[in-house]
């Protein structure tokens, strides 16, 4: 995923020297601005955001060039779906995505075959498969076992004696020192390859240890993220020695993933993976899927259908910063925080990029609003790059977020009254989220008594917003809805210029109470509760 929008911050921070005051822009909590949009295929809201968007594509496609860069749709072959979790309203039969599309160059051999055998058609995945590694290991240990370091699962040591082997390293790996959780999230600092597997068999535990116990190590252990497929080798090592676990008893079968496996299987088609794309990992590098069981996959993530809800909070969280400010690592995740402006709301895209043969892959989990994608692609010269494809799932991410937005407007804005107090609620722009704008309780202002003990010299300096504090999977548009009150002066100083924003360290400064919408049936706010009080909306005159 190219860096779109990138904010060139270096003239402003040379020229601007000292405090001053600067347009005010608020300061949100990290994710989104308003709850993750209700997807249902029945709402004409979302097919023509999903028309739209689908047009979109076949402009870029018939072009070969747009808003990110060339592609080359003359000679690659792609298929591309976007899901949702548990904001998604289809029914029991419905396919597990909600868009879906398919483009295959005119005259290559699978030419003739329709969409609906596309989404089951399998490709290799590559690095994908890191994903499917993790998660089968999630599934089987939990995420306890992250902080614990591998030599143990393994008895390295051990082994090393019966092999007879001496390390003849100047730099030796320090096995004792590297945890599960590093070699999950690229942090082990060990080599990236053993050059003892092929990714269509199972790989030799003795001759892949014999080797690596040769190779220096790359960086010591939580250094700096370094890529490595032997490191996913080395957790498939464990997660057989510890449990017996395998991706077919605890993903494949679970999930219903009819169309992946592992490329040794002897019923596939005949993949173009040969020379060097067949030397690898199997478990970095081995598996094969399809874009409905990619879709499954994605699913199963954001709804918490094998992990429990507090194992998906903690696993979709980055462990490390990269070089790129854009750019976060996890465990297996290439994390791209994504925001229009600095102080538009951070969009953390968890992703996942694969590289095998002829074939690309690239997944995507964004759990702010509940939605993922997939994208699956081949091309005859060579492995497509699909930086641009996958830009092209932002733009769905831009139409999904103005629905959010319009969902929003539809069931929260308002005016909830109680006994003479009136709290109003305004949805105010596309830079913002929604917002206290009034509260009255008779003639006495409630914000102005808020300014007062905030230390905010005027009551039209002040800046009440809402932000969603319940994760997609607990909001229930039929019930209640949660938002956290956060507070700010708009006359303060901005800090050189620079876009300062600590609201999350100034939350609970005033004792500020949940905001909780109670929705009905059509999930629109019929109730409004503050500090045990109950308002009721107020009829639109």
């Amino acid at each position: 995923m190219k860096l779109v929008g990138v904010v060139a911050l270096g003239a402003g921070l040379v020229s601007t020297i000292s405090a001053q005051a600067s347009t005010y822009h608020p300061c949100p909590l990290l994710g989104p601005f308003v709850p993750p949009p209700r997807i249902d295929p029945a709402s004409p809201s979302l097919q023509s955001a999903m028309g739209d968007f689908q047009s979109y594509i076949e402009s870029y496609i018939k072009a070969g060039d747009g808003d990110f860069g060339l592609i080359k749709p003359n000679t690659t072959n792609f298929n591309i779906a976007l899901f949702a979790g548990s904001k998604y309203v289809a029914g029991d039969d419905a396919p597990p995505y909600f868009f879906n599309f398919s483009h295959t160059p005119t005259g290559m051999n699978n030419a003739s075959i329709d969409i609906g055998s596309q989404v089951d058609m399998p490709y290799p995945i590559g690095d994908v498969t890191q994903l499917f590694t993790v998660y089968t290991l999630l599934a089987e240990l939990g995420d306890d076992v992250w902080d614990e370091p591998i030599g143990p699962y393994l008895d390295i040591p051990a082994a090393d004696a019966r092999r007879g082997g001496i390390n003849s390293s100047i730099n030796p790996v320090d096995w004792q020192g590297i945890t599960l959780g590093a070699l999950a999230g690229h942090m082990a600092g060990i080599v990236r390859d053993s050059r003892t597997c092929r990714v269509d068999e199972a790989c030799d535990q003795d001759l892949f240890f014999g080797h690596m116990q040769q190779e220096p190590r790359v960086y010591l252990p939580d250094t700096t993220p370094i890529y490595s497929n032997a490191a996913f080798q080395v957790l498939a090592f464990a997660l057989e020695w510890s449990s017996g676990g395998s991706y077919d008893n605890t993903l494949i079968k679970p999930l219903g993933l009819d169309k992946t496996g592992l490329l040794a299987h002897p019923g596939l088609p005949a993949f173009n993976i040969a020379n060097s794309s067949s030397v690898g990992e199997p478990v970095a590098l081995g598996l094969y899927s399809s874009i409905r069981d990619l879709s499954k996959l994605g699913r199963s993530i954001l709804t918490s259908s094998l992990l429990t809800r507090a194992q998906t909070r903690r696993w979709l969280k980055p462990i490390s910063s990269t070089s790129n400010l854009r750019n976060s690592v996890g465990r297996p995740w290439e994390i791209y925080h994504y925001s229009k402006t600095p102080t538009n709301p951070i969009i953390d895209i968890y992703t996942k990029l694969g590289t095998i043969g002829n074939y690309s892959s690239y997944f995507g989990l964004v759990p702010a609003y509940d939605i993922g994608f997939a994208i699956l692609a081949q091309d005859d010269t060579g492995a497509p790059d699909l930086n641009a494809y996958a830009d092209m799932a932002l733009v769905a991410l831009g139409a999904l977020d103005k629905l959010a937005r319009a969902q929003a407007n539809d069931s929260l804005v308002g005016t909830f009254t109680r006994l003479g107090e009136d709290i109003t609620v305004q949805l105010t722009g596309d830079d913002a989220g929604l917002a206290v704008t009034k509260w009255f309780n008779g003639d006495r202002d409630v914000l102005g008594t808020v300014a007062h003990e905030a230390g905010i010299a005027s009551v039209e300096n002040i800046d009440l917003r809402l932000y969603p504090k319940s994760r997609p999977d607990l909001l229930k548009w039929s019930t209640s809805q949660l938002f956290q009150g956060v507070l700010q002066d708009k006359s303060a100083l901005v800090d050189a210029g620079t876009p300062t924003c600590i609201s999350w360290k100034t939350v609970g400064l005033l004792p500020l109470k949940d905001f909780r919408f109670e929705m009905d049936g059509d999930g629109k706010a019929q109730s409004l509760f503050y500090a045990g009080l109950k308002f009721e909306r107020k009829p639109v005159a």
